[in-house]
């Protein structure tokens, strides 16, 4: 038999026992029957306060049974939801990282998009080489969209934290399970896994633009390198240009030196060629004929000219007689073969 104790620490049992009912009394005490005391006078009032004691401590326990066992169905019941959850976000977590590395794949050719779109007309001053230009306008072009992107990786780094101010990309199942099992409401885990869902989202993001500001930058420094190295060949190549161009202006001052020089010992010559000289004796004597042959002083020159003249006579006599002997015959012969 089940025996519960109440407040009063009775057990709810009505006892008879014959004789006396142990009241010195005799009559004011609970009854008893035999002893010739009767039925006891307080009987009925204690036993109904009894009876309302033990209903409210029967009610209080069914209470409290039912709360318990209300609290273990709703226990149970949310575990569920967490694992519910945490099936979810383990499948939503697999997507948004099959997301990510598609992204990643053609992410080369989406900056090679954004640098094209981000490209600006061309503002030479002329001061520098149009293919170093071209190359030095390059990276400002590609920092302008590492500094747009960097505001953006900042703004979904900000987002990322906000589930639980931890990394999501760090954060296993079971610190999601522990989040929400904290929380003990089917609207607060709902909202929760909405926070996580888009936290994760934005950390995936923030993962993005972090590998694209990483590839710009890598980008950026290239052209710059090749910046640098272009320009070394450059100035070789302009050093190269000036060493050429001052050889050709000396080589061009050599020659018009040699020139000049040619032609002053041209006039020279010339002149020491046109040039007579006569001694300082020859002019007491009197005049002077001036000949290839040098000057010759007057008493010498009628002399000269006389053997000059009288052999010119005769040179021209000598050619008369050969011209005239030329003509005596060719008449003989021409009357030899008339005959």
């Amino acid at each position: 038999m089940d025996t519960r104790n109440f407040q009063d620490r009775s057990t709810g049992e009505v006892v008879i026992t014959p004789g006396s009912s142990g009241s010195s009394s005799g009559g004011g005490g609970f009854f008893s029957i035999g002893g010739g005391g009767g039925f006891g006078g307080g009987f009925g009032g204690a036993s109904s306060k009894r009876r309302k004691k033990r209903a409210k401590a029967r009610a209080a326990a069914l209470a409290r049974a039912q709360a318990e066992a209300q609290a273990i169905a709703q226990a149970h019941a949310y575990r569920q939801l967490v694992e519910g959850y945490s099936q979810v976000r383990d499948a939503r977590k697999l997507a948004l990282e099959q997301l990510f590395v598609a992204q990643v794949s053609r992410l080369e050719q989406v900056l090679q998009a954004e640098i094209d779109a981000a490209r600006r007309p061309p503002q030479s001053s002329g001061s520098e080489r149009w293919d170093l230009y071209l190359i030095s306008k390059q990276p400002d072009e590609i920092n302008g969209l590492i500094a747009a992107k960097t505001v953006e990786l900042s703004g979904k780094q900000g987002q990322a934290l906000a589930f639980d101010g931890q990394d999501p990309l760090q954060r296993t199942t079971q610190d999601y399970v522990s989040h929400l099992a904290a929380l003990g409401s089917a609207q607060a885990a709902a909202q929760a896994h909405q926070a996580w869902e888009a936290s994760y989202a934005a950390g995936q993001e923030a993962k993005l633009l972090s590998e694209a500001i990483r590839q710009l930058g890598e980008k950026s420094n290239a052209l710059t390198q090749r910046y640098v190295q272009l320009q070394a060949v450059w100035r070789e190549r302009e050093q190269e240009w000036e060493r050429q161009r001052l050889y050709a202006l000396q080589r061009e001052a050599r020659i018009r030196f040699k020139r000049h020089a040619d032609a002053d010992l041209r006039h020279e010559r010339l002149r020491q060629a046109n040039t007579l000289k006569a001694p300082m004796s020859a002019t007491a004597a009197g005049g002077m004929l001036l000949t290839r042959g040098g000057a010759l002083v007057a008493q010498t020159a009628a002399a000269t000219i006389e053997l000059a003249i009288l052999d010119t006579i005769k040179e021209i006599g000598r050619i008369l007689l050969i011209r005239t002997g030329q003509t005596v015959s060719l008449t003989a012969t021409a009357l030899f073969y008339q005959r």
